[in-house]
């Protein structure tokens, strides 16, 4: 199956995987080198996700996506918002 294939709110399954808090499943796509940049429709980013999700208790996957990724904007602006009223899921 295609790892980059996106649900009608543009999640990809890294991004799934990641608000369901399913660690194991992160990982394997992380490490099978998975788009680790991508956007949803609402904006939110892998990693803005990592670091978001209620489901994740441990954020060390967070900081796993930093190493893995080119997150050059990790210290700007463009990690993800959260703007419920533009919510798309």
């Amino acid at each position: 199956a295609d790892a980059e294939i996106r649900n009608n709110c543009g999640q990809t399954a890294l991004l799934v995987s990641l608000w369901e808090g399913s660690i194991n499943t992160a990982e394997f796509l992380i490490e099978s080198n998975c788009d680790l940049e991508v956007i949803d429709l609402n904006g939110h980013s892998a990693l803005y996700a990592a670091i978001h999700s209620e489901l994740l208790p441990d954020k060390d996957i967070a900081k796993r996506l930093v190493k893995a990724g080119k997150y050059s904007d990790v210290l700007g602006m463009n990690v993800g918002t959260y703007d419920t009223a533009n919510m798309c899921c």
